[in-house]
């Protein structure tokens, strides 16, 4: 089990700029962008990966679409130059995070479970910028099928804490019964093991009250340690 010295308050850091590496190939973050930043660091160069997006929202927006010369800047950045499109928080954002991924090049098969479905129009990747960066996409209707993905290719494992959320209103509780979290995270087991880099955002106001957020933290943490 992990121990509590990992888990200080200052692991339960709201903010829009915190992220942080905790070992074991696991970053926490509160807002979702900074696991690009995450991501780039820990890959090893010239690999192409798979991407597990366990989440309530898609996050499948690219905000370069009509930005010929801005997406050049950013395909060719460093990774400190990338840290700061980042902290800009622009063309980088909480739902923004993962197609500019696979325009950079080491993300180019995602599998999605996402709750969300179409209320807002959009279903995960458009299909111009799969097709562009010859990227499939695969939308997962039960943790069953996703957590029985087979691939060669090594993994990133992200998830969200607002998949325990029901509500859509900012910083309100409908959590999910305790029995079907621990269900769900008993689901992801195999993924975080196999998993090269494993991303967590907290989501601080859609993951539930603050109270909420934290103990969801701390249980997530606490279970995919143990599988590291």
């Amino acid at each position: 089990m992990i121990k509590r010295k990992f888990l200080p308050d200052n692991f339960f850091q709201k903010g829009r700029d915190f992220y942080k590496s905790i070992g074991k190939g696991i970053w926490l973050m509160d807002d979702h962008r900074w696991a690009l930043v995450a991501w780039d660091k820990d890959r090893k160069a010239e690999k192409k990966y798979v991407l597990a997006h366990i989440d309530y929202h898609w996050d499948a927006t690219y905000d370069f679409f009509n930005e010929p010369q801005k997406e050049r800047e950013f395909i060719n950045a460093s990774h400190s130059n990338l840290i700061d499109w980042v902290q800009e928080d622009t063309f980088i954002r909480y739902d923004s995070f993962i197609c500019p991924a696979i325009a950079m090049g080491f993300i180019d098969e995602v599998h999605f479970y996402c709750l969300q479905g179409d209320k807002d129009g959009d279903i995960a990747i458009d299909s111009r910028l799969l097709d562009r960066f010859k990227c499939i996409q695969v939308l997962h209707n039960t943790m069953n099928s996703l957590r029985n993905l087979k691939t060669d290719k090594p993994i990133i494992f992200d998830f969200c804490l607002d998949i325990f959320n029901k509500s859509d209103m900012y910083y309100e509780s409908d959590i999910w019964p305790e029995d079907e979290i621990s269900r769900l995270l008993n689901d992801c087991e195999n993924l975080v093991r196999l998993a090269d880099i494993v991303t967590i955002s907290m989501s601080y106001g859609h993951s539930g009250t603050e109270q909420d957020t934290r103990r969801l933290t701390e249980k997530v943490i606490n279970t995919f340690w143990e599988w590291r």
